[in-house]
């Protein structure tokens, strides 16, 4: 009974540093779709992403997360169709979303768009049992408290959208507001962003970001500098930094390997106590798109 009551709150806490911690990487910069269905790459008719996080390497059980998306854009419809899957561990337990998006752009004047994005969202909460030691392996009791879980939840956004300026909100698991499930909180992001176009050979952008989830608050501060070799070129590299409250911050490199791929790289390093246990959390991505038609300077 000692060992069941012990795996109760194991269970337990495990359910709550999920719905206290949202899972998002630091490259949502770089491709919004990451936290909100309402943006839209509108450069490209199809862009696809792969990206991996590994949460302070070194500690047992930290979160690793994987994440896939592929949009499709149709100029002529004026939408987009999304898809976006990740899969989060977080010690035994695994965390498994899949969602589809549509979303629709309103072209308000020249300078103008608003886009508005909803998602369906498929997922599953699962235990590795075979990560759980107890002095009694056939306690049938015990594991039968690790049944998987499914639930169907829902994300949404707006943005408002010009070349060099994009102000936005989302809500992700906005269902859960409604049914009470506890696993993937409700999350809600505040953002802005902008960025230089000029023929210098350096640009730069900024961005400041309100996430509130549970009953907490963070605020994100972004600065990055894109460089390139000729004017009217597409960025070649960048480097950014950015800061998160309470004592994240980090760093985050990317480079243009072609016209169609791109790879980026980030470090974060958490200022808390776990830093003695940690050597910080490493994320890449991976960026691919799959035709760029002529150079558009009215793109937003």
């Amino acid at each position: 009974m000692k060992k069941i009551i012990q795996l109760i709150v194991l269970i337990f806490i495990s359910l709550s540093c999920m719905a206290q911690s949202n899972i998002r990487l630091n490259h949502y910069w770089e491709n919004p779709y990451y936290i909100t269905p309402a943006y839209i790459n509108t450069q490209y008719p199809a862009v696809f992403s792969m990206a991996g996080r590994k949460q302070w390497v070194t500690f047992d059980g930290a979160p690793t997360t994987f994440i896939a998306t592929a949009n499709l854009y149709s100029e002529e419809m004026n939408s987009q169709f999304g898809a976006k899957i990740f899969q989060d561990q977080i010690g035994y337990t695994s965390t498994t979303n899949l969602s589809l998006s549509y979303t629709y752009a309103v072209t308000l004047n020249e300078t103008w768009r608003l886009q508005l994005g909803v998602a369906g969202v498929y997922q599953r909460l699962s235990y590795d049992a075979s990560k759980i030691i107890l002095d009694n392996n056939s306690d049938n009791e015990a594991f039968n408290n690790l049944q998987p879980e499914t639930s169907f939840n829902t994300d949404i956004g707006a943005e408002l959208a010009s070349r060099s300026l994009r102000i936005g909100i989302a809500s992700q698991n906005f269902a859960s507001l409604f049914n009470k499930n506890h696993a993937m909180v409700n999350t809600n992001f505040l953002y802005g962003a902008f960025r230089t176009f000029t023929e210098s050979p350096v640009d730069f952008g900024v961005g400041v970001c309100g996430i509130q989830y549970s009953r907490m608050i963070q605020t994100e501060f972004n600065a990055t500098a894109y460089f390139k070799t000729m004017k009217d070129e597409p960025d070649k590299f960048q480097v950014g930094v950015f800061y998160r409250t309470p004592g994240q911050t980090g760093g985050i490199a990317g480079v243009n390997i072609s016209k169609a791929l791109s790879v980026f790289y980030s470090y974060e390093y958490n200022s808390s106590g776990i830093k003695h246990h940690s050597l910080g959390s490493h994320e890449i991505m991976i960026v691919y798109k799959l035709k760029k038609g002529p150079v558009c300077y009215s793109c937003f």
